[in-house]
């Protein structure tokens, strides 16, 4: 340790790239300012990237978009039957896409993206969406019970279950801020 001042001042300036963002709610109160609310089935994972973990070494394909099926659509504009959603490629505070598990239903809140070239021939359009991970943008949903799990209504980070007709009542009876 030749310098131990130098050292200090390196590790204390350095500047973190990693999402950093307040947990912005729960799902219906990011429901409220998504442009489309719907029940989905992730189909399959789109549009790969090389990946390196990290602090890992462990290096392999990451999928940077996925096809939703829309089941049923309960808020929002859209009249296809499958959409584009985009998740993260590493630096835009998005959740990873493959998150959401393909062949799983969820009830998601997006909105549509910018419009986002990530190289590669790989190139987010306007009418493509977006997941984002600085609130509840997503709540797992179980076919077999008609019910959702997820942050729904609390704050606290333990997930309730609520039946499925309950939420599309209130999503229904939300009104916009």
């Amino acid at each position: 340790m030749k310098n131990p001042i130098a050292i200090f001042l390196i590790l204390i300036c350095t500047r973190t790239f990693a999402c950093d963002c307040e947990w912005a709610g729960n799902f219906l109160e990011m429901a409220v300012n998504s442009e489309v609310v719907a029940l989905v089935k992730v189909k399959r994972y789109n549009n790969f990237f090389q990946f390196t973990g990290g602090l890992t070494s462990d290096e392999h394909q990451q999928p940077l978009s996925a096809t939703f099926e829309i089941v049923e659509l309960l808020r929002g504009d859209e009249q296809r039957t499958e959409i584009e959603v985009f998740g993260d490629p590493g630096n835009l505070c998005r959740p990873y896409i493959d998150y959401l598990t393909a062949g799983e239903y969820y009830v998601v809140a997006l909105n549509k993206s910018d419009g986002i070239d990530h190289g590669g021939g790989i190139v987010e359009t306007p009418n493509d969406y977006v997941l984002w991970n600085c609130g509840e943008f997503w709540i797992n949903y179980d076919k077999s019970n008609n019910s959702v799990t997820g942050r729904i209504l609390e704050r606290k980070k333990k997930p309730k279950n609520l039946d499925y007709n309950e939420l599309t009542a209130k999503l229904k009876g939300e009104k916009s801020r």
